[in-house]
């Protein structure tokens, strides 16, 4: 099983992804884009989760087995906090390195992700 599955997979997405509602049309209430408060809200200081194009965009990098990025935590709570559906979630919990890159979208965000056990999963996400 990989390290995506594991940190993706319905049982851990699916029970978190309720909703968090602090959103609408891809600002939070209070100024910042919704991909800056996901990040202030799940890794503030992480280097390796990064808000993009003055907040219109979000890079996301996960720890690998050979390299170094973000932990699968962080990234599920980014995720869970951009109400991720889960259908989306079962989509990245299945992504295997032979699939290459894949989308999807919701409420306005489209996000394309790709896995490697090396490298980890990369996800970038922005907005539609």
């Amino acid at each position: 099983m990989n390290r995506a599955v594991m940190a993706l997979g319905a049982a851990t997405i699916g029970v978190v992804l309720v909703g968090c509602g602090n959103s609408v049309a891809g600002t939070a209430f209070d100024g910042r884009s919704k991909f800056e408060a996901a990040k202030e809200e799940c890794a503030p200081g992480s280097g390796y989760i990064e808000v993009l194009d003055d907040g219109k965009g979000l890079r996301m990098q996960s720890e690998g087995q050979e390299e170094v990025g973000a932990s699968y935590e962080d990234i599920v709570c980014v995720l869970v906090e951009l109400d991720m559906p889960q259908t989306v979630a079962a989509r990245m919990d299945h992504t295997r390195a032979l699939d290459g890159t894949l989308e999807a979208t919701w409420d306005g965000i489209r996000a394309t992700w790709s896995y490697h056990p090396d490298s980890g999963m990369s996800v970038i996400l922005e907005h539609d």
